[in-house]
């Protein structure tokens, strides 16, 4: 499949020739990487050519206000490129496993991983890319492919040199590296934890994994636009607990496209012709839950309510367990009693199969097993506290 290139109001320096190490590629922010324990360059050895290069083995670039902020080409021409609203999708998809390990393993943010791969790469289209290098971060290190990459100054002055990047047996490898990088290098050490996106792309700036000057905001641009804060929220709530609540307070009906699904009074009996007003799609504010039939029910209406199983928060009939990380909470009977032991299959972050719902000791309970139920405010739908 043909891939996408887009255009970054920073300097990602595309549609350059590179000269004769590499016949066709792009050139991307350019990265420094040198602190890993198996990389054989320092920081003083990346500006070490930048001195040295011939006059006549640089390319001629120059600003392009029409393209942005940078330098670009002189002979490139903009309307031969398509830019795209967002990243490409299937690289996200793509990459999403790699950058959501990346926080469960390092504490590592995945929007920070994620824009940087789509701007070093170029969504993955840029020649050290491709295979057989397939890296993905610019990351430099021995053993590996030489490679002549653009750099900028503090002035924003652009400069060449030469060196040795890391090749890997695929992008999963190479993501693997990169948080691994972050995640242990003394010289990122304060991105380790860090939750918010801006704060971590300032960091990783100022940390000197980048010299181009708007790489900050470059990745900002990318993260705001592809929505990849909604990876960081889907990290958080799979590793951090006890999180806050799903929000109940309006739904969504999940049920088949064009149709709808019944809504029930508070006695158990459907509501006849409802399923024409709650049709799949449509959002509603709730008032409170309720237990009826043997399920939990959403109140939308005087004496209407939606069973949770038909919504987009529910659909999935699963729980999982919304407490103390490294600890577990107990199940119950349906007459109330604790289940002894249970807590130690009932951990943390596990996720189990719901069967319906009872109220036990006051409380909505979710079925999980034969007369075994979880409490709802240790779940998902619930604080864990």
């Amino acid at each position: 499949m043909n891939k996408k290139v887009r255009l970054y109001s920073s300097l990602v320096l595309v549609g350059l020739t590179l000269g004769t190490t590499v016949a066709t590629t792009s050139v991307n922010a350019a990265t420094v990487a040198e602190d890993n324990a198996t990389t054989s360059i320092s920081a003083t050895d990346k500006n070490s050519n930048a001195n040295t290069s011939k006059a006549d083995d640089k390319i001629s670039v120059s600003t392009n206000k029409e393209m942005g902020p940078g330098f670009y080409d002189t002979g490139f021409n903009l309307k031969s490129w398509e830019m795209p609203s967002l990243a490409d999708s299937d690289f996200l998809s793509e990459i999403k496993a790699g950058a959501m390990e990346g926080w469960t393993k390092y504490k590592i943010l995945p929007s920070l991983t994620a824009a940087q791969a789509v701007l070093e790469s170029g969504n993955g289209t840029s020649g050290l890319s491709q295979y057989p290098f397939n890296n993905l971060f610019g990351i430099k290190g021995t053993p590996g492919q030489s490679w002549r990459t653009a750099e900028q100054d503090a002035n924003g002055n652009v400069y060449y040199v030469n060196a040795t990047f890391r090749t890997y047996p695929s992008f999963k490898e190479s993501i693997e590296d990169h948080n691994a990088l972050l995640g242990t290098a003394p010289r990122y050490s304060n991105l380790v934890g860090v939750k918010n996106y801006q704060t971590a792309t300032a960091r990783v700036k100022a940390d000197g994994y980048a010299t181009a000057v708007n790489y900050a905001a470059s990745l900002n641009n990318i993260i705001v636009s592809d929505g990849l804060t909604s990876w960081d929220q889907e990290a958080f709530n799979t590793t951090d607990f006890p999180h806050n609540a799903v929000d109940e307070s309006v739904i969504t009906i999940q049920y088949v496209q064009n149709y709808g699904v019944l809504a029930y009074n508070s006695e158990g009996n459907s509501i006849g012709g409802s399923n024409q007003t709650f049709l799949h799609g449509t959002k509603w504010r709730t008032a409170g839950t309720k237990v009826i039939n043997g399920e939990e029910m959403l109140q939308v209406s005087t004496d209407e309510y939606i069973p949770l199983k038909y919504t987009t928060i529910g659909a999935d009939g699963t729980v999982t367990i919304n407490y103390t990380q490294g600890y577990g909470v107990l199940g119950y009977h349906l007459d109330g009693s604790s289940i002894g032991g249970s807590n130690s299959v009932l951990k943390t972050g596990s996720v189990w199969k719901t069967d319906g719902a009872a109220t036990i000791n006051g409380q909505i309970m979710y079925k999980i097993a034969t007369d075994e139920y979880v409490p709802k405010e240790f779940t998902q739908f619930g604080n864990g506290k």
